[in-house]
């Protein structure tokens, strides 16, 4: 029983890739969350947070990643009242992780 809390704490603590937060980027910030980690894995660009890892690309999606829409931020659109979601900055700070 103790090995297995000692491997899931491990897990939780060793996160990959880079942790952003709304600060960080301001008003560019795209999600309704405040901060998680992206990262780059094979090509893959993907934002964690809270356990959940969303796909920012689609070679994210083709290995089965759900998209990040659950947590995009929308804003409303001047004229025709839809809205609209906010660009995604984070898939440049994603690719930086790409090594």
């Amino acid at each position: 029983m103790w090995l297995l809390f000692a491997l899931s704490s491990f897990s939780s603590c060793a996160e990959s890739g880079r942790r952003v937060r709304q600060q960080e980027l301001g008003d560019r910030w795209p999600l309704t969350v405040e901060s998680g980690h992206v990262d780059c894995d094979h090509g893959a660009l993907v934002f964690r947070y809270n356990g959940t890892t969303y796909a920012l690309n689609m070679t994210a999606r083709g290995q089965g990643h759900p998209g990040s829409e659950p947590i995009w931020k929308t804003v409303a659109s001047a004229g025709d009242h839809r809205p609209l979601k906010v660009n995604l900055p984070l898939v440049e700070l994603a690719r930086e992780q790409c090594k």
